[in-house]
């Protein structure tokens, strides 16, 4: 194959590659696969105009053909192999005896298809371009509830220029409320948010703007916790107490940080030395199910009892020092959220089996 046709047919088989990454990016986040078709459409017409552009260069591109010596500068055919009665070109007077003023093979350009592959790659970029312009112009009057809709479909690639039109935009009640929701729902779909869509919905969480039930929402997919403990002892054996934090996927790590305060952990209505902290503690202090809160406690006396633990999560930047209401709740400014975790288990704490020494 002449070198540049093939240099041509692998920069097509390039560009064809990236837009079938390009189409597998954005067909997989659509609902349906015919949804993610249309929306990847014009990206994938782009890509295969200028895969076949590239083609149509590369096979029409000047080669030379056949064995017969030609002048470098004029293209005349040289009368002979080695003449040395024609020194010179008899067409354009060049010197034919120095070095590179005879080639073999005619030269040959198709130049249709040249004419064809620069159209079509002129055409890709200028689609391209006009597709930007026109998608300005579209999205000025397209409704809010189908720009919403889009922002819970689109990639980030494809969804900047909507999300900068939303941000234009005053939006009514209802449709503020539809675009956290379809927020929430991609979060909980992908596991994480774009930055700028978590930069948004932290910065509304922060600035005590989201309803109380996104809020809560919100709060309950970032992370939880459980406490985990044995369900029953021996008498005389140490009852582990744990409280394991969990921490989700969908928490991207920007603006304000989560932190856990642990008020207090009881056993039987008697609080555990040291189980209260005063003081938040961030969660990256403690990864994914990690302890946050770790303690055993020794029983002599069979029977059950029970363990009780309570606390909040944050999201925000609560005092150094907490206070508390009447009813033992932290009394937190407007921008900061809270919310309240408490556990109860009972754990049975057997008769210890006599000990046996000596083999009796």
């Amino acid at each position: 194959m002449r070198r540049p046709a093939l240099i041509g047919d692998l920069v097509a088989a390039f560009v064809l590659g990236l837009g079938t990454f390009y189409g597998i990016l954005e067909i997989r986040p659509a609902p349906d696969f015919l949804t993610g078709l249309f929306i990847a459409f014009p990206g994938l017409l782009f890509f295969a105009a200028m895969a076949a552009g590239a083609a149509f260069l590369g096979h029409g591109w000047p080669v030379r053909r056949g064995g017969a010596l030609y002048c470098a500068s004029c293209g005349h055919a040289v009368a002979a192999e080695d003449s040395r009665l024609l020194p010179y070109c008899g067409e354009c007077g060049k010197p034919w005896r120095h070095f590179g003023r005879r080639v073999r093979g005619r030269l040959i350009t198709h130049h249709p298809r040249l004419v064809i592959g620069a159209a079509l790659l002129a055409l890709a970029m200028l689609g391209m371009w006009a597709r930007t312009f026109a998608t300005r112009q579209l999205l000025a009057q397209t409704p809010d509830w189908l720009l919403i809709r889009q922002v819970g479909v689109l990639s980030w690639g494809d969804l900047q220029e909507e999300w900068r039109e939303l941000g234009r935009r005053t939006l009514s009640p209802p449709a503020d409320r539809q675009l956290l929701v379809t927020l929430l729902n991609r979060r909980a779909r992908d596991g994480s948010l774009p930055s700028a869509l978590a930069v948004y919905i932290q910065s509304r969480a922060n600035s005590a703007t989201l309803p109380s039930d996104l809020a809560t929402r919100w709060l309950a997919e970032l992370f939880d916790a459980r406490l985990i403990t044995p369900e029953s002892v021996e008498a005389g054996e140490r009852i582990p107490i744990d409280i394991i934090g969990r921490f989700s996927a969908g928490w991207t790590g920007v603006a304000d940080e989560p932190q856990v305060l642990l008020c207090g952990v009881t056993i039987d209505g008697s609080e555990v030395a040291q189980s209260r902290w005063e003081r938040p503690v961030a969660t990256s202090l403690f990864g994914l199910d990690r302890a946050v809160f770790a303690h055993s406690q020794r029983t002599e006396k069979p029977g059950t009892i029970t363990i009780e633990a309570r606390g909040w999560f944050f999201v925000g930047q609560p005092d150094q020092r907490v206070t508390y209401d009447a009813l033992g709740s932290p009394t937190l400014p407007m921008n900061v959220y809270a919310r309240p975790f408490s556990f109860s288990r009972t754990v049975e704490v057997r008769p210890a089996l006599p000990s046996t020494k000596n083999g009796t």
